[in-house]
């Protein structure tokens, strides 16, 4: 039995819509014993008094609260209250460091995560809806809340009482001047921590306090002209440097400010075989792309890591982190902090470690965007064949018909859907005739391969009837063909195709979902080809088109076990292969007349 707090409780804030009471009444009694145990004391509006001021007492309750949660659903969303007015001063505390915001996903929610909260860690475990599939049943993924409410007020409750950092001597470096350092025990407060960077070496406790600093680091980043060497960094914990922090949102935003004024970034990372960890890692990798300097990923697997953790944060010309599991053998809870200085000899062997490490790692992956001159040339559409041809099962995640649909007759030289693409360059690297040998090479490979190997297909069901009712194309083949719009015969012989392949392979499935089940899925477009193939199409901030290649097996592999569990997570009518024909047959007969 866990014991008992002896410190004052944390002050814990419900946020939620009166639709989804009945969840909030259940969540209070799953942290009944956290509140007997003295962890937490809990607040919500319907403890407001006859004659009280609500207004009042939830700006109160809210200002003083130290832990928020917010109860997601579509409900809360269309709350004006709730999302506009509560969820805004959440995360303004949760980005000053005067509380933690936690958000519960409730109910499925159409693309949640692309609102202000998206960036933070939710709960249950991966942000599965609590009443989603996925769970045997709910007081499965109630058990997965509270364990994760209960390891929040825990990380908050080890912070109270200690210090914040402390001035220490160097330990291993080479003896040397230090009349500009002070050897003797001193103290940075959290207040100094979030507003200059120490100016001495200088020991920090409290993850949040290392996230602080690190951030602190990038923002000085920022006021520097010169970016001869790059910034370096390793992710050797179980979670990236500021990953769950006060600080996380602040960070991803500065390290794209710092990457856009032309430093570049060398990020080192330990692979293991987490699925949450390697797509997060994919999903911050989307995040940076599209700007002036380049963000270079390498890895090495999970026996380069030290146990416990150990991580580097070097930045040349200001200073440097070196971080420390202290508690927990796979979390950084501890650094010291070193400033550059004229002869920073820490600071330079940290930096011959990280490239020692470096050259035992590898190139994680590859990219393509509209700033390189790689996409005009045809690289891009070279390595999506290259990876659609290897051996394995294929998962298609599209917000369209894939090109496995497409028929052999969108193909001719007169055809109008081939005539549609944009030729960049005269001589046609990426236009007519290139296009039609990928569509070659593609067919063989179906053909060689669909015996052997399942292909598996995911189409949003309103895209297929876009394309029906408009002739709209996806986002991608919008890209490649704009202005284009499908003509009543090809959409005929589009969705006609896609029935004969259903009818003609067993091996051969599609799913079509609705708006509820893309939110279940990985952002973006994604093609997954046995184990040595991932490539990820997504859009930079601007809007403009940005692909991931990546072909490391083990992240190959994590992508192939994700990809079959959200295949088996799909309604089973939506994946049905005797309804899909039957729902795509009446969709044929919709296609109006030339």
């Amino acid at each position: 039995m866990s014991s008992k707090s002896d410190q004052q409780p944390l002050r814990l804030f419900y946020s939620y819509s009166h639709h989804d009471e009945r969840f909030r009444k259940r969540l209070e009694t799953e942290l009944v014993l956290l509140q007997k145990e003295g962890f937490i004391t809990a607040w919500h509006d319907r403890m407001i008094g006859a004659g009280e001021e609500w207004k009042a007492s939830i700006d109160e309750h809210l200002e003083n609260s130290q832990i928020i949660l917010l109860l997601i659903s579509s409900d809360f969303i269309a709350s004006d209250y709730c999302y506009d007015i509560e969820t805004r001063r959440a995360l303004e505390k949760h980005e000053a460091g005067e509380a933690r915001v936690v958000p519960i996903i409730l109910r499925t929610t159409d693309n949640w995560t692309s609102t202000p909260v998206g960036k933070l860690q939710a709960l249950p475990t991966d942000g599965k809806a609590i009443t989603g599939r996925g769970w045997h049943n709910q007081d499965e993924a109630w058990a997965a809340v509270v364990k994760g409410i209960r390891k929040v007020a825990m990380e908050m409750k080890s912070l109270e009482g200690k210090p914040v950092a402390t001035v220490v001597k160097p330990l291993f470096a080479p003896p040397r001047d230090t009349t500009d350092r002070v050897t003797e025990p001193d103290s940075l407060t959290a207040q100094t921590v979030t507003e200059v960077l120490p100016t001495r070496i200088t020991a920090i406790n409290g993850y949040e306090n290392v996230a602080s600093v690190a951030v602190q680091l990038l923002q000085h980043a920022l006021k520097v002209q010169s970016h001869e060497q790059p910034i370096c960094l390793t992710s050797q914990s179980t979670r990236d440097i500021t990953e769950g922090s006060a600080s996380y949102a602040t960070w991803q935003l500065v390290l794209r400010e710092v990457l856009k004024t032309g430093w570049d970034v060398q990020h080192l990372w330990r692979l293991d075989q987490t699925a949450k960890r390697s797509i997060q890692l994919v999903e911050n990798i989307k995040n940076l792309l599209g700007t002036e300097g380049t963000y270079q990923v390498r890895y090495f697997m999970h026996h380069g890591a030290l146990i416990p953790s150990y991580d580097l944060m070097i930045v040349p010309t200001i200073g440097a982190l070196s971080m420390y599991s202290t508690e927990n053998a796979e979390t950084i809870d501890a650094a010291i902090y070193m400033p550059y200085l004229d002869q920073s000899r820490e600071i330079d062997i940290l930096g011959k470690h990280f490239w020692l490490l470096s050259e035992h790692a590898n190139n994680l992956f590859r990219s393509h965007h509209p700033n390189q001159s790689n996409r005009r040339t045809g690289a891009l559409f070279t390595d999506f064949a290259d990876i659609y041809c290897k051996e394995g099962d294929l998962f298609r995640i599209k917000d369209g018909l894939s090109e496995t649909t497409r028929p052999k007759t969108f193909y001719t030289s007169n055809a109008t859907y081939l005539r549609a693409i944009r030729v960049t360059d005269q001589r046609d690297p990426v236009g007519i005739q290139s296009s039609q040998e990928r569509a070659k090479k593609r067919w063989k490979s179906f053909e060689h391969q669909i015996q052997t190997y399942m292909y598996y297909d995911i189409c949003p069901r309103n895209a297929v009837i876009r394309l029906v009712n408009t002739g709209e194309l996806s986002k991608d083949e919008q890209s490649a063909r704009p202005g284009y719009v499908a003509t009543p015969s090809d959409r005929l012989a589009w969705i006609k195709n896609t029935i004969t392949l259903l009818n003609d392979y067993d091996n051969y499935k599609l799913a079509l979902i609705d708006d509820e089940e893309q939110t279940a899925f990985f952002q973006g477009q994604w093609l997954v080809k046995g184990e040595e193939g991932v490539f990820i199409e997504t859009w930079c901030s601007d809007g403009t088109e940005a692909d991931l290649i990546i072909t490391e097996p083990t992240i190959a592999r994590v992508f192939q076990a994700y990809a079959k569990e959200l295949w088996e997570r799909i309604k089973e009518d939506h994946r049905n292969k005797r309804k899909v024909i039957k729902w795509l047959e009446y969709q044929q007969a919709r296609i109006p007349a030339e």
